[in-house]
């Protein structure tokens, strides 16, 4: 599960929750990313066992975890748009959107922080190394009343995925500047204020995980980088000025 929240004065904070099974091995893992003032560097906070889930309520989720210090709610029109992104001999990733874009209430860090949040799921039925992927590209877009997210593949696989408030539309590829979509309408990503950056081995992979699974360098060495951004989005003469969380993970 992916869950986040971006204030209109620059805070984010983004929910992990996965669990792992691998042959014998069943490993519970939860983690925020949180950046509480835009000045300050962002924090990772990660934990160990059996993770909480989203729970679905009448136009969204909760979730609530005491020991990431996180209860919140994420509201807004459901979409559950959910695709198999790659099935091949090894495996598959489904993929499945639910909440583009919500209005976020929750409790972090001795405070409660409001904002607009998004909700998905990933099912990785497949080892990474086995994706055919060289450079992912993920990223959603919040302005008012608007929504964007997508998800691009560059390698053996190609694939480019976009959902327009909700509903996927066809689009032109996804670079650091952003992108057009094939009815005229265009998002442009301003200057990174950079959240994370650095191989997965030092900034997200800990210790005791890299201890229990025997992961190879491919994985250990994939370069994140992960960034908010004041974003705009022109239909047309109309501007709608909103906020971009996006990342660029390549692998090497």
């Amino acid at each position: 599960w992916f869950l986040d929240c971006v204030t209109d004065t620059g805070e984010a904070l983004i929910v992990y929750a996965a669990t792992l099974r691998w042959g014998w091995l069943r490993l519970g893992y939860s983690a925020t990313l949180t950046r509480d003032r835009p000045d300050r560097p962002a924090v990772t906070t990660t934990r160990w066992g059996r993770p909480e889930s989203p729970r679905r309520l009448e136009g969204g989720f909760s979730f609530d975890d005491a020991r990431l210090d996180v209860c919140g709610r994420w509201l807004g029109p459901p979409v559950d748009h959910g695709v198999t992104l790659f099935e091949g001999e090894h495996g598959r990733v489904h993929w499945h959107c639910h909440l583009p874009r919500a209005d976020v209430e929750l409790q972090h860090g001795g405070r409660t922080w409001r904002g607009r949040g998004y909700v998905e799921h990933l099912a990785l039925e497949i080892a990474p190394w086995h994706l055919p992927i060289r450079v992912l590209r993920w990223g959603r877009f919040h302005a008012e009343g608007r929504s964007l997210v997508w998800i691009q593949w560059e390698g053996p696989v190609p694939l480019r995925l976009v959902l327009a408030n909700g509903t996927a539309v066809a689009a032109d590829p996804v670079d650091d500047g952003g992108f057009t979509l094939h009815d005229g309408r265009r998002l442009e990503l301003g200057p990174p204020s950079v959240l994370r950056s650095g191989e997965l081995g030092r900034t997200v992979l800990t210790r005791r995980l890299l201890r229990c699974l025997p992961l190879p360098r491919s994985i250990r060495t994939l370069e994140e980088t992960k960034v908010l951004a004041t974003a705009r989005l022109l239909e047309g003469a109309t501007e709608h000025l909103g906020t971009a969380l996006h990342e660029v993970v390549r692998w090497r």
